[in-house]
Parts: structure tokens; C-alpha cells; sequence
């Protein structure tokens, strides 16, 4: 996939293309992959791309990775929409699910999921770290409960803001972590209600020249 734009009236042109694989096995394996390039007039040319693998090996289980590049100076707004370059991204899923409980258990499906999403700049400067727990229990009598449990390190999107300290550059913001628990009743008639509570822990850093 190519765009091209030519903009006399600013004196940009710009050229955006777009490489893409997808890759589907008998067992459950599935890659996908997207290059993107950009060549935009009076900028430097940018690359970017896109890595994911997930596997499910079975019905019960799965799990993944994947991995996105954006150079420095790649340019898509020609094209789309990119929240932000010169970034190195990458992630990983491992997930579990049971259904197969016996006739007379009250269990419908049983659920475990683990997530890591990591973030650094070009300098390998660390930008955001995150990991997830989440339980998930159904009933046949068609109550659930879900756990979920996070817990995150996070920099100011405007990194590139030195804050007037060469030790400890960055705007840091968001390190913390939550926990939240949910229960949802069967069905009464016409009737259901839910139990929930939540707790966060939250941590703000701003250094200041």
C-alpha cells in the first residue's frame, strides 16, 4: 500500500508506504508483520514496523508477543494516525480459560490472564512498564466474578522535556498499581445486583529546574 501527497501550495510532497504479512498455520500459530516507510520532503526518510506472534496450542490456552519500532523520524500523518515515533514497544499475553468442569459443577468457565507492556525512547530511556493479573470465574447459574490486579510505571509522554536536571531528565508519572474485584448475581426475574470495590495506589514525581 503507497500514498503520495503533493502539496505545491506548502511545498510538500510526501510518499507513505506500507508493507504487510499475515502467516496462519493448522495449529494455531498466527504472525502478522507491517513495515511502513516514510519519505516527506525537507525530512529526513522514517521507518516503523509492527511484529505479532500468538499462539493457541489448544482451547484452553494462549499466549503472544509483540513488538512495534518507529524511527525517529518517521512522518504517517499523510497516511494515518501515529501517537507518537521514536519509540521501541514490545508485549506479551499468556492466557488460560477452563470449561470442561463436570455436569454437576456450579463452574461455566474459569479464567487466568497475564499481561507485561513495555515502552522505551531511542536513548533505551525506560517510558512505561505495565503488568496485568485478571481472574474470571462464571457460573452456570449465571454469576461471575473478576479479579484484576495492575500494577504501572509511567513517564510524561514529553520526554524529550529535560525538566532542567542532566541526573533525572524525565517528568515521571503514574507508578503505582490497583486492584479491582467485581461480583455480579444470577438473574432474579427481573432482578440482578453487583458487589465491587476497587483500591489504587498512585505515586507522582515532577522534578523542576
Amino acid at each position: 500500500m503507497a500514498t503520495h501527497a503533493d502539496k505545491a501550495f506548502i511545498d510538500r510532497q510526501a510518499t507513505v508506504n506500507t508493507i504487510d504479512y499475515q502467516y496462519l498455520s493448522d495449529n494455531g500459530l498466527k504472525i502478522e508483520h507491517i513495515n511502513m516507510f516514510s519519505n516527506i520532503s525537507d525530512e529526513d526518510s522514517g521507518f516503523g514496523s509492527r511484529t505479532m506472534a500468538m499462539h493457541r496450542p489448544n482451547k484452553e490456552g494462549r499466549y503472544g508477543a509483540e513488538i512495534y519500532y518507529f524511527s525517529d523520524d518517521l512522518n504517517i500523518n499523510d497516511m494515518g494516525y501515529l501517537w507518537r515515533n521514536d519509540l521501541m514497544a514490545y508485549g506479551a499475553t499468556l492466557g488460560y480459560t477452563r470449561t470442561d468442569f463436570e455436569d454437576q459443577s456450579i463452574s461455566k468457565s474459569r479464567s487466568y490472564n497475564i499481561d507485561y507492556w513495555g515502552q522505551n525512547n531511542a536513548e533505551h530511556e525506560n517510558l512505561e512498564q505495565f503488568f496485568s493479573f485478571s481472574f474470571s470465574q462464571r457460573f452456570k447459574s449465571t454469576s461471575n466474578i473478576f479479579i484484576q490486579s495492575n500494577i504501572s510505571s509511567k513517564r510524561e509522554k514529553g520526554d524529550e522535556i529535560t525538566q532542567g536536571s542532566q541526573i533525572s531528565p524525565f517528568l515521571r508519572t503514574g507508578n503505582g498499581g490497583n486492584i479491582d474485584f467485581d461480583y455480579r448475581s444470577p438473574q432474579y426475574g427481573p432482578w440482578k445486583y453487583s458487589i465491587g470495590f476497587w483500591g489504587r495506589e498512585k505515586k507522582l514525581l515532577c522534578l523542576h529546574g
